[in-house]
């Protein structure tokens, strides 16, 4: 079951802004645009920044809007992956750490379905799939594969 968070017009905003930030500061620094997605930039920074605050309201985790960090954790320990299909899959690249956990977040904002997650290590284990117009090679998991975000955000709340 995933958990549903409906963010307020004033933390849309806020992530937004964060999200505006963020293509900034990968325009100045020249950054290699991101191959992997087929929406703008701009949707990409702003929707990602509100899934990423959408999993810390759900943790009643505070979340600052980091601005030049992409390797570092999102949301505590975990790293948000977002997309806007309903049937969307949680993708795992091959220099994503396998260490960190990676949730699924479905955005229709202002409603964010945090569906679940996994460890790079665990999904690492299955099979690649082969990349197709010039893109990277990367692990698709299914959200029926994932683990309940319940699950994840009990351990992560109790310590586990």
């Amino acid at each position: 079951m995933t958990i549903t968070i409906t963010l307020t017009l004033h933390e849309v905003a806020y992530a937004a802004q964060a999200g505006v930030m963020r293509r900034l500061d990968s325009i100045e620094k020249k950054l290699q645009s991101n191959k992997q997605a087929d929406v703008s930039f701009w949707n990409t920074d702003i929707d990602g920044a509100c899934s990423e605050l959408a999993v810390a309201k759900a943790l009643d985790k505070h979340w600052g809007g980091h601005v030049g960090s992409f390797k570092a954790p999102d949301v505590g320990e975990l790293h948000v992956r977002s997309t806007d299909y309903s049937n969307g899959q949680l993708i795992i690249r091959e220099n994503d750490p396998d260490e960190y956990i990676y949730m699924l977040v479905i955005s229709d904002c202002p409603t964010y379905k945090i569906v679940g997650g996994m460890s790079g290590k665990k999904a690492k284990l299955r099979p690649i799939t082969k990349a197709q117009n010039g893109k990277r090679d990367c692990w698709f998991i299914p959200q029926d594969d994932l683990f309940p975000a319940e699950e994840i955000f009990a351990r992560i709340k109790w310590g586990k």
